[in-house]
Parts: structure tokens; C-alpha cells; sequence
């Protein structure tokens, strides 16, 4: 909730505490890295990159099919510049559950950060036609702001936003 409302620091400070919990979490470090990211944290970005994308694919080691561990694990590799196995899990990803709204908006995530805007915008557009309630995360979502200035960017925006506001598509 403090992502989505804007509170950067909170939410900061909140995953920290998730990941110093339960150190092989996945998930607390890679999203931390988009915050430190947004920060101008780049140290710590990579840093929080590479411990939750270890740990997404030791999950993955276990269980293959683990959608989440491929979601978040997108944005953990996509900061270590693995375009490659971006694409791969993204790949993964959409085969196993691509109708899921969740794996439909962490995959165009992925692609909008490594330059496949067409790629991202048709998953976007995928999880917003599947009642995805997530305008305000995407509002302040850093790793959308390749695809800001496209008009069909703020097309599906929009739409999403008339959804959460109608409580659905």
C-alpha cells in the first residue's frame, strides 16, 4: 500500500523488514530494487537484484512452474541486464499462466524495461482486460516509464483506471 500511495521511504523501510524476517524470501529484495532504483539507489539495486533473483531461482529449482518466483525474478534480471533470460522466464511465464493479470502485468514489466514496448503493452493490455485493479501501482511503477509517453500507454491507463473506480471491467 505505501508503493501505491507514493511512500517510497515507508515502503522502503517495510520490505527491508520483510526480507531481515525471512532472509530467503524472494520477493522483499527484488522489489526493493525497483524502490532503490526509483531512489537513485543504484548500489543498492543491484545489490537487492541479485540476492532476490538468486533465491527466485533456487525457488525455481524446487519448482519449475512457480510463476511468481519467474514474475518477480523478471525484474530482479532485467536490472542485471540478463535481456536473455528476461525474455526466457517471460516466456516461461505466459506458458504456464498467461492468463493470470498478475503474470500478465510483472511480464510486461520486464519488457518494457528491456526496449519491447509493443511486447509490454499487449500483457498490459491483456491483465487490464482481465479486471486487473492495479492503476494506482502502474501509476507509480518506475519500471513502466519507458512506455509513459506512448499514447497507447495512457489508453490502457486509462481503462484501468475506469476499472478500479467501477469496481471491474
Amino acid at each position: 500500500m505505501c508503493f501505491q500511495q507514493g511512500e517510497l521511504q515507508h515502503a522502503t523501510e517495510l520490505f527491508e523488514r520483510a526480507e531481515r524476517i525471512d532472509p530467503e524470501d524472494f520477493q522483499a529484495p527484488i522489489l526493493l530494487r525497483q524502490i532503490y532504483r526509483t531512489l537513485g539507489r543504484d548500489e543498492e539495486a543491484l545489490a537487492a537484484a541479485r540476492r532476490g533473483t538468486e533465491r527466485a531461482e533456487r525457488r525455481l529449482e524446487l519448482n519449475p512452474d512457480d510463476t511468481r518466483a519467474l514474475n518477480l525474478a523478471l525484474g530482479g534480471l532485467v536490472e542485471l541486464a540478463e535481456k536473455e533470460k528476461v525474455i526466457e522466464f517471460a516466456e516461461r511465464s505466459l506458458a504456464i499462466d498467461g492468463d493470470n493479470p498478475d503474470t500478465l502485468y510483472n511480464v510486461a514489466c520486464g519488457f518494457a524495461r528491456i526496449g519491447e514496448p509493443e511486447r509490454s503493452l499487449d500483457c498490459l493490455e491483456r491483465a487490464s482486460m482481465r479486471g486487473m485493479a492495479i492503476a494506482k501501482w502502474a501509476e507509480n511503477d518506475s519500471d513502466l516509464d519507458s512506455l509513459r509517453a506512448l499514447p497507447r500507454f495512457r489508453e490502457v491507463m486509462e481503462k484501468l483506471r475506469r476499472q478500479e473506480s467501477n469496481g471491474g471491467p
